[in-house]
């Protein structure tokens, strides 16, 4: 324990006198060190947009939906107007 106390001593006292290296060691064993900044962007340098897809799945069937809401949903019916909806 001795030396280790003398040891941090002179590093303090090494700080004390300017000594750039051991006011950086002895800042980062105090505060800790900084984190790493990472900045990401694509090929164009503008920012990457996330993109999520969810999938739903509806245990209802369309008549309860209907019903439900109280507003009819899109009826596609090929059959009328020869096909053109």
């Amino acid at each position: 324990m001795k030396k280790l106390r003398e040891i941090a001593r002179t590093h303090i006292e090494k700080a004390a006198a300017g000594d750039m290296q051991a006011i950086k060691e002895l800042a980062d064993r105090l505060d800790g060190k900084p984190a790493q900044m990472l900045e990401h962007s694509g090929p164009d340098s503008e920012p990457i947009t996330k993109v999520v897809n969810e999938i739903v799945h509806v245990y209802e069937t369309r008549e309860q939906i209907e019903f439900n809401d109280q507003t009819p949903l899109l009826e596609i019916n090929p059959s009328k107007n020869g096909g053109n909806t």
